[in-house]
């Protein structure tokens, strides 16, 4: 409890006094100029998430500073750790239907060389978080946060696991389609969403977060057949990817070839690029980060099998595409049937089980594309059954000004 003194007729709680008296001091800091601009600038961008969204509440100057996505690019750039991955992971009861929790972890190498992971980090769960107490809906992270919805009218939720900020957004009945993305021109996230009715195509809207206005805007009508994409078929899945400022969706197209569709954020067009598989299915396909580059594996393999394809993009200007293949020492199903999460800091690439109920401990799978060598690691997991892992850099974009 804080200590209280009184003075005369008034009473002084002497933490808040404190916290006042240190307001003050930040305040002649920046108002008098003590330190020059752009050495505070300097001194806040090299701090970690931590300390800094502390400095947030110092005064109002220094919480304007840090929320320019100028000062966010910038605190990135500085930050972006090469020796360590973050992973985010959504767990739940399967006994049960309570709802999904979330947690972080950073898997990073020890004094001795190993490969270990920080203890779960429990950021909340979605009913705390986010007002929703079912577990029946679908996380995907994008550019550095979590998009979190549903399959019916249920608002949206963007919640950044860095800083814990949490953006709602209602949706209409008929919104059944939702995708975020970044753009790093325009220092802003994007949600696309797609409405569609019956043997109908798409109207598609957009809404830019932060200081991009809070109201949708309707997007023209996409030239189906200039792109090549059948209007019926087109599927704005949860299985995408937003990298190099686009958003990427594995498409059928019209000569039952699959497709990959972009969306620039940025530009805000829509453009196809030529996918060397020669298969008449899109199904089975997820688009990955590897090692910076779009890449796209082919997880509809048997539980006997004992490789997995994958096509990279290595040159993403060029469209220049490579094969490769994950070469397992076993058959799928005797290793827990891992599926590709992504790249970490080794460059190595990271496979978790399906979905388990594994707690205190489990595996997960790492693959030298290399050396083709294949290992399980042991890694602290969060209780629960975890449904959902992927990697992720961390950001201190702001979602809402």
């Amino acid at each position: 409890m804080a200590k209280r003194i009184r003075m005369e007729d008034s009473v002084v709680d002497v933490p808040n006094k404190r916290r006042r008296m240190e307001s003050s001091v930040a305040e002649r800091v920046v108002q008098q100029e003590l330190l020059p601009r752009d050495v505070q600038f300097q001194i806040l961008s090299r701090l970690p998430v931590k300390p800094l969204m502390r400095c947030k509440l110092v005064c109002k100057s220094w919480s304007s500073r840090i929320r320019d996505p100028l000062f966010a690019r910038a605190h990135q750039t500085i930050h972006k750790n090469q020796h360590t991955t973050n992973l985010f992971l959504t767990t739940c009861n399967p006994h049960t239907k309570e709802p999904n929790n979330l947690f972080s972890i950073q898997v990073k190498h020890d004094e001795s060389g190993n490969l270990t992971s920080t203890p779960p980090v429990h950021l909340g769960s979605t009913s705390y978080l986010m007002g929703s107490p079912f577990s029946t809906s679908t996380f995907v992270l994008s550019a550095g946060v979590v998009c979190h919805y549903s399959d019916d009218d249920e608002p949206v939720h963007i919640f950044n696991p860095c800083t814990r900020e949490v953006l709602t957004i209602p949706m209409q009945r008929s919104s059944n389609r939702v995708s975020l993305g970044f753009s790093s021109l325009t220092n802003e996230y994007k949600v696309l969403r797609g409405r569609k009715s019956p043997f109908e195509s798409y109207k598609l809207e957009i809404l830019s977060l932060g200081g991009g206005g809070g109201t949708w805007r309707d997007l023209p009508e996409i030239d189906y057949q200039e792109l090549g994409l059948v209007p019926n078929l087109l599927d704005f899945s949860k299985y995408y990817l937003c990298i190099h400022g686009a958003l990427h969706w594995i498409q059928p197209a019209t000569n039952n070839r699959p497709t990959l569709l972009a969306f620039d954020v940025g530009q805000e067009i829509f453009r196809v690029i030529p996918f060397p598989l020669n298969k008449n299915r899109n199904w089975g396909l997820r688009l990955i980060q590897v090692n910076g580059c779009l890449a796209v594996f082919d997880v509809d393999v048997q539980e006997y099998s004992t490789a997995m394809d994958f096509w990279i993009l290595k040159d993403y200007q060029n469209q220049v595409w490579f094969k490769d293949s994950i070469i397992f020492p076993e058959r799928r199903n005797d290793l827990g049937l891992p599926r590709p999460v992504g790249s970490i800091h080794t460059g190595e690439l990271l496979l978790t089980p399906t979905p388990t109920s594994q707690t205190g401990h489990g595996f997960v799978h790492l693959y030298d594309m290399k050396l083709k060598t294949y290992n399980k690691t042991e890694i602290v997991l969060p209780e629960g059954s975890v449904i959902s892992a992927a990697g992720y850099d961390e950001t201190i974009f702001p979602l809402k000004q």
